[in-house]
């Protein structure tokens, strides 16, 4: 069974490193199965991204007091 995600879905997590992402790899492997990323959704990470980015920007740069 093939998978295909929302944007939202790669925002939340965009190294792919939580529990949730490593399971779906997993499954994907185990089945030989595939992760779609329809052309809609790759254009709106590109779009996103740097908004993404940006919004993480103030904790870079917090420190302990």
């Amino acid at each position: 069974m093939d998978v295909a995600l929302d944007t939202n879905e790669f925002l939340s997590d965009p190294p792919m490193q939580s529990v949730r992402f490593q399971t779906l790899l997993a499954y994907l492997r185990k089945t030989q199965s595939r992760l779609l990323i329809p052309k809609i959704v790759l254009d709106e990470l590109i779009a996103r991204y740097p908004e993404r980015v940006s919004c993480s920007a103030p904790l870079q740069n917090w420190t302990w007091s």
